[in-house]
């Protein structure tokens, strides 16, 4: 809280980060790895539908088209116990919906 004119209130103040690919795909390989590092202390692994990976952004410069020019021909080392991780991206206007990716893997 901050102390304004009128009494106390509340100041929203925004950050983020300015993202070029290497970084974005250096975090995401980053979040991939310590997913699936985690495995075993899920609940009752493995599971029959496989280990499934959702990764959420609302990061304002990673809109849909710099996602999709980052993830262009990307695939990311396999991990261990992940079959299949996904890439969810703030709201856009222009198709309605959150879009979303799925990340692919080496052989």
């Amino acid at each position: 809280q901050v102390a304004t004119s009128s009494g106390i209130g509340w100041r929203h103040q925004t950050e983020y980060a300015d993202w070029d690919k290497n970084s974005f795909m250096d975090l995401l390989s980053r979040l991939i790895t310590r997913k699936d590092s985690r495995y075993m202390e899920l609940k009752e692994p493995p599971y029959t539908g496989g280990y499934v990976v959702v990764i959420f952004t609302d990061e304002p410069m990673l809109d849909r088209l710099t996602v999709e020019s980052f993830l262009k021909g990307h695939k990311f080392d396999r991990p261990k116990y992940i079959s299949r991780a996904f890439l969810i991206v703030s709201y856009d206007p222009g198709i309605k919906q959150c879009p979303y990716y799925e990340l692919e893997f080496n052989d």
